[in-house]
């Protein structure tokens, strides 16, 4: 199944570079196409042998995706093709990180669970940093301009409370009798620790 939704993924892929190179001819054009085929080949090859017990179906369908957007983004940005470089980059960076980050989570369980507190504190400052720093675009303020880059910080946001909540579970602070007892059970709290 996993081989038969990559084959259908590539296919899409070859279609839509031949089709995006036909409209728009050009060298930069033509180097994108290539270049992302070759990292969403390499990335579907690489990934399993790294971690063999992912879900194969999830990351295919991942790379299937940000190949959809890649040349979504390319044939909008029919001028430059540069958006869909630094799309490029940008996926290639957060698949590095996605290699990365399996890696400190199974090894390093004990020091992300004493940061639990950082994580919440985090979270909460850099919600407030728009509101202080970030400039007043479309009627909100969203984001912080930092060179050539807009940063939202509420996007970091939803990492730390993944690890805000999950450092609180493993410290039984959502579970105990303090936030409800055995005979019920509440939104934020479930009473796992005893059954």
């Amino acid at each position: 199944m996993v081989h038969y939704q990559a084959s259908i993924g590539f296919i899409y892929m070859m279609l839509a570079s031949m089709l995006l190179i036909i409209f728009d001819f050009r060298l930069n054009t033509i180097a994108l196409c290539f270049a992302s085929m070759v990292f969403f080949l390499a990335y579907l090859i690489i990934y399993p042998k790294v971690y063999p017990n992912a879900n194969q179906q999830i990351i295919t369908n991942a790379v299937f995706l940000l190949s959809i957007g890649l040349m979504m983004i390319a044939r909008l940005d029919t001028k430059k093709v540069n958006k869909a470089w630094m799309q490029l980059f940008l996926i290639i960076v957060a698949a590095v990180i996605s290699f990365i980050v399996p890696y400190i989570l199974s090894n390093g369980k004990k020091y992300l669970y004493k940061g639990t507190w950082l994580y919440g504190i985090f979270g909460v400052l850099a919600l407030l940093a728009p509101l202080l720093f970030g400039k007043l675009e479309n009627g909100a303020k969203l984001a912080i301009k930092i060179g050539g880059f807009s940063l939202q910080f509420s996007e970091i946001v939803k990492i730390t409370l993944v690890f805000f909540v999950a450092g609180m579970f493993q410290k039984k602070l959502f579970t105990s009798t303090n936030y409800c007892d055995n005979r019920s059970c509440c939104f934020t709290c479930t009473n796992f620790s005893h059954e």
